[in-house]
């Protein structure tokens, strides 16, 4: 139920239905976009003395309002039920209604400057100090309030030369997973997305529902509002599962997601960074606080594993020794230096190959007839752009016979290969695969 009226009419039309109401049937066309005004109001009514609230988006003398039972951010998903169109001064209202339509107390909780982005009588998507917000109208007057993903952005890293003996820093493993966030909630599902949107919609690439495991975690209420960022990855008897099976992986709908996790392996989390704790926004706090936070977490959700971390010389040089020298049980792609004191961390990644990214455009057979096997691939710089060279080594036995069984499986596919020069036509100079791109051959 909504919220008009006031001790004194004195400052609103005496015409209106209610103060700040001045129809209870009128329902203005939403258009607002750019910079704008969200105010919620807590109004606890003499029928109703249980609190709801009432949120209000201003369009220039207007405010289009709305009941909902819960602030901003606090679910995922909330019901919100339309309201007639206010006048927008009556946003700024706080005080007792003694008597008539809507008594009792008004409270005003909330008033931000938000941002509209696009705005219709069916959907509106904005964007609130709590992250980005679309509103969408279900049936007459219900519409829901879905928060959708705040982090859209990759992990930056400095690329250099770690400093084995510089005490103000930790190591990590760099492992070869897929970089995804993961919102974790005690009342609702757990939310487990890429950090990359989709082409088609513009949300972020969903993977929860493939990730049962990981959605339906039981999160003690204490650890509600954590976002954490983490390499998705598998592991083996014979080590961690390769690039193009995690793709495949996150690829494929939601049960052969599943059964291909049954075949290989789960889709495990590697925490390495943490954005949100508790609801509270910590992405720019020391990496030694981030750590004893994550720590916290992987104590009550062992699950939820904390990236290996090296802190004594000794122990870097150890860790180091043991990727590059491929010794490291999970990964050999490099390390990443995060500086304890320093805002967010700063982390720096030293990779142990020089790589580049090339796509996949045919496969070609052994030459020997005895061999049946893919001798390589051909590859391009572009997706259909011009194929600059070929592909011929670092291929293990087994991978060669399924790119011979399998090659659409390969083919259009973003590899990484290893080269110590890249001449002026784009070819590479002695190319040896080193593996697949995860990331970027995760479909949008």
């Amino acid at each position: 139920m909504d919220a008009p009226g006031l001790p004194s009419r004195k400052r609103f039309d005496p015409i209106d239905f209610a103060p700040g109401l001045p129809s209870k049937t009128d329902f203005k066309n939403i258009k607002q976009q750019g910079n704008t005004r969200l105010v919620i109001q807590e109004h606890s009514t003499i029928r109703n003395p249980i609190s709801h609230y009432d949120m209000r988006l201003k369009d220039k003398g207007i405010a289009h309002s709305w009941v909902i039972r819960s602030l901003p951010g606090d679910k995922k998903k909330a019901l919100a039920i339309q309201q007639p169109t206010h006048t927008a001064k009556y946003m700024n209202f706080e005080g007792e209604i003694k008597k008539g339509y809507g008594a009792g107390t008004v409270k005003k909780v909330y008033d931000n400057n938000v941002k509209v982005h696009s705005a219709s009588d069916d959907k509106i998507k904005m964007k609130l100090p709590e992250g980005e917000f679309v509103m969408v109208r279900t049936k007459d007057k219900n519409w829901l309030m879905i928060k959708t993903a705040a982090i859209t952005s990759k992990q930056k890293y400095k690329t250099g030369v770690v400093d084995l003996f510089n005490p103000d820093t930790v190591l990590q493993p760099k492992v070869d997973g897929a970089h995804t966030i993961m919102e974790l909630s005690d009342e609702e599902a757990n939310e487990i997305y890429s950090y990359r949107t989709s082409k088609k919609t513009g949300e972020p690439i969903q993977h929860s529902d493939q990730l049962p495991h990981l959605r339906d975690l039981n999160i003690p209420k204490s650890l509600s509002g954590t976002t954490l960022r983490v390499e998705l990855y598998g592991k083996t008897d014979k080590g961690p599962l390769p690039a193009e099976q995690i793709s495949g992986i996150l690829n494929a709908g939601t049960q052969k997601s599943i059964e291909k996790q049954k075949q290989f392996a789960p889709l495990q989390p590697y925490v390495f960074n943490i954005e949100k704790f508790k609801g509270k926004d910590v992405s720019r706090e020391p990496y030694t606080k981030k750590l004893e936070m994550m720590k916290q977490i992987e104590s009550q959700v062992p699950i939820l594993r904390v990236a290996e971390t090296a802190t004594t010389p000794d122990e870097k040089k150890k860790m180091f020794n043991d990727i590059k020298n491929k010794r490291h049980p999970d990964t050999v792609e490099g390390v990443v230096e995060w500086h304890k004191t320093k805002p967010g961390g700063a982390p720096v990644r030293q990779k142990f190959r020089d790589s580049h990214d090339v796509y996949v455009r045919s496969i070609y057979p052994a030459i020997s007839k005895t061999k049946h096997e893919a001798g390589g691939f051909a590859y391009s710089l572009t997706p259909k752009g011009k194929i600059v060279g070929n592909v011929g080594t670092g291929f293990t036995q087994e991978k060669r016979k399924d790119m011979l069984i399998n090659p659409n499986k390969y083919i259009g596919m973003v590899a990484r290969v290893k080269s110590p020069q890249q001449y002026s036509s784009g070819a590479l100079r002695a190319p040896a695969f080193y593996t697949m791109d995860i990331e970027k051959n995760l479909k949008n």
